[in-house]
């Protein structure tokens, strides 16, 4: 029974359906997939745990959690071409605890809050050492509105999010607001 799938740095455009239904973990990442079909994830990778498709083509970040990867807990995509997220592909990733997303033409603080629906995220990455920044981690609100919205997360980029700081952005807020 194959548990793990390691196709690294091929020539990969595109994932044809294949049943492997015990496999736990599946890495894509160095290729130059653009999309992957739902169709071809859900006979695929039924109870994936770990995901790595980094350094592709891919656009739309969740095109293929559409009908669930309710076991799947680390979801690894920097390095790609995405733009945005969307909220209504993610309610099917339960979960999910850590998404790297650095790396990515990622812009609009707006696309954060996609996250919330996320209930098991502790960990994002929207810069790493490799891959960059997400233009949208640029931004002088960026860390402070993840650090409110996400309540769940408690590593951002690397680094940790403690109480004592998750109250400093609280105070920071009410402060500005007030002034």
């Amino acid at each position: 029974m194959l548990r793990r799938l390691y196709l690294f740095g091929g020539h990969i455009m595109s994932i044809e359906p294949l049943r492997f239904d015990r496999l736990k973990i599946l890495w894509l990442s160095g290729n130059q997939l653009s999309s992957m079909s739902v169709r071809s994830c859900d006979q695929l990778i039924v109870r994936l745990y770990f995901m790595y498709t980094l350094k592709n083509w891919i656009s739309y970040v969740l095109q293929f959690l559409q009908y669930g990867l309710p076991t799947l807990t680390d979801l690894n995509v920097a390095s790609n071409q995405i733009t945005s997220l969307d909220k209504s592909d993610m309610f099917n990733c339960p979960s999910l605890q850590t998404l790297n997303l650095a790396g990515n033409p990622i812009s609009k603080i707006q696309d954060i809050y996609c996250l919330t629906s996320l209930p098991s995220l502790r960990t994002l990455s929207l810069y790493d050492h490799v891959y960059g920044h997400c233009p949208v981690n640029l931004l002088c609100e960026c860390r402070a509105m993840c650090i409110k919205t996400l309540r769940n997360i408690t590593n951002l980029s690397g680094e940790e999010i403690t109480d004592c700081k998750r109250r400093d952005i609280e105070v920071s807020i009410k402060h500005y607001k007030d002034t």
